[in-house]
């Protein structure tokens, strides 16, 4: 209800052109349940388009490379809040095979239409991890696989070179982009 009242607010008080779209849901393809999200997302979706039309609407999806250093980083977070549930290894090719799940279930709910770009994040650019031309290369394979996916943009909405580094060298890196 919340995201409804949200863009319902946006909408109301003529704040669309300060918008530049919305990522729906957070990293949710480290749940193996991602793909069964589709139709509840595909139902957000169809009452938010019909709230604002034309809205910019992202889905974010995993395209992850086997030693990434954000797995054991997102695992560490989840065992430090004392709230995994699930025993199972962390794999990239689980988080990218449930990604391609939930794309093909939210086409079939026909709710690929009403999205506008693909979100990801990327991370490890030290080596050809995610944040790296190698990461933007396999983005880019994994769109081309998809057809569901042809002519949405890319977002990166959280880049970083390495995931268990401080703020500040983060923080640096993003100065680094911004001023390039």
């Amino acid at each position: 209800k919340g995201i409804y009242d949200f863009v319902q607010w946006i909408v109301d008080n003529k704040y669309k052109d300060c918008v530049a779209g919305f990522e729906l849901g957070n990293e949710s393809y480290y749940s193996p349940d991602y793909p069964k999200l589709a139709p509840l997302w595909a139902d957000v979706v169809e009452k938010l388009v019909k709230v604002w039309p034309g809205i910019k609407l992202g889905i974010n999806l995993a395209e992850l490379f086997e030693l990434n250093p954000d797995i054991t980083q997102v695992r560490n977070r989840m065992l430090s809040d004392g709230k995994i549930e699930r025993n199972t290894y962390f794999a990239a090719a689980d988080f990218n095979r449930y990604s391609a799940q939930f794309v093909m279930k939210m086409s079939e709910l026909g709710a690929m239409k009403h999205i506008t770009h693909v979100i990801w994040h990327a991370y490890g650019a030290e080596t050809p991890y995610s944040c790296s031309y190698y990461g933007i290369k396999r983005f880019r394979a994994f769109c081309e696989a998809f057809p569901e996916l042809k002519g949405k943009q890319y977002w990166l909405t959280e880049i970083r070179p390495r995931s268990d580094e401080d703020n500040r060298c983060q923080r640096m890196f993003r100065e680094s982009l911004v001023m390039g």
